[in-house]
C-alpha cells in the first residue's frame, strides 16, 4: 500500500498537474495558489522552480480540473492510502495490541513516502475547524478515526488498556493528535531550506519520523498493562 497513488491509466500531463498542485497545495493552501500556478509548477515569488519539476499548458489544467476538484482529488488519494494501510493492520492474526503498535510503527513510514501530501492533509484539516470543538472532516478522516477507535476497543476487550472508557478517547487524542503535530513539523522542516539537497532534507525528514515513532510507542506502552 502506497500513499497517494494514481490511477495507471493517467497520462503524465495528468501526473504532472497533481504533483505540481500537491506540492504547491501543501506550501501555499488553496486560496493563494492559481491553475496558472499548477500549470507552471511553482509561484513567481519562490526562489526558483523545483529541480525536479515539469509543467503544462494552464488550458490543459483547466480543461481537467478546478482548484477545488484537485484539492479533493488528492486528499481522497491520501486517505484512501492511510485506510488501506490500516486495513491490511487490521487484517493481521495478531492481538489488537500488538496492531496497535504496528499501526504506530508503519503509519508514519507510510506517511513519509509523500511529504507533499501530508502537508496537505494537515493544512486543509485546521480550516475545517468548528467553534463547537468538531470537524468538518472528509469521510476518508471519518473512516481512519473510526478505525482506530475500533482498534483501542479491541485492545480493551483484550485487557490490555490502563484506562476505563471515558479516558479511551483521549488516548486517541494523545496518539493521532501527537502524530499529526509531529508530521506538521517534519513537513515545515523538510520545507524550509530548498537550497539543501534534497536526499539530506529526506534524511533529515527520516530520522525525525523515528524519533515520533520512538514516542508514539512510549506513549502508548504507558497506557497498556505491563504484562
Amino acid at each position: 500500500m502506497t500513499l497517494c497513488s494514481v490511477p495507471s491509466d493517467w497520462s503524465i500531463k495528468r501526473r504532472v498537474i497533481f504533483n505540481n498542485a500537491k506540492r504547491l497545495f501543501a506550501l501555499f493552501g488553496l486560496s493563494q495558489i492559481t491553475l496558472e500556478d499548477i500549470a507552471r509548477g511553482y509561484r513567481p515569488e519562490e526562489q526558483s522552480p523545483p529541480p525536479d519539476g515539469c509543467s503544462v499548458s494552464k488550458a490543459y489544467v483547466g480543461m481537467l480540473y478546478k482548484k477545488e476538484d484537485l484539492l479533493r482529488e488528492i486528499l481522497d488519494s491520501a486517505w484512501v492510502g492511510i485506510n488501506g494501510k490500516i486495513d491490511q493492520i487490521l487484517a493481521r492474526d495478531m492481538q489488537a495490541v500488538d496492531k496497535l503498535r504496528s499501526f504506530l510503527r508503519e503509519i508514519p513510514l507510510l506517511l513519509e513516502e509523500d511529504l507533499d501530501a501530508v502537508g496537505v492533509l494537515i493544512r486543509e484539516r485546521y480550516p475545517s475547524c468548528r467553534f463547537d470543538g468538531s470537524f468538518c472532516e472528509c469521510s476518508g478522516a471519518q473512516r481512519c478515526r473510526g478505525k482506530i477507535e475500533k482498534l483501542i476497543a479491541q485492545v480493551a476487550k483484550e485487557e490490555k488498556l490502563r484506562l476505563d472508557a471515558k479516558r479511551r478517547r483521549a488516548m486517541m487524542h494523545c496518539l493521532y493528535g501527537g502524530m499529526e503535530h509531529a508530521m506538521l513539523d517534519v513537513y515545515i522542516q523538510y520545507t524550509r531550506h530548498p537550497d539543501e539537497p534534497h536526499i539530506q532534507r529526506l534524511l533529515q525528514a527520516h530520522q525525525s519520523i523515528k524519533a515520533l515513532t520512538d514516542t508514539l510507542l512510549d506513549m502508548a506502552d504507558g497506557f497498556l498493562r505491563k504484562s
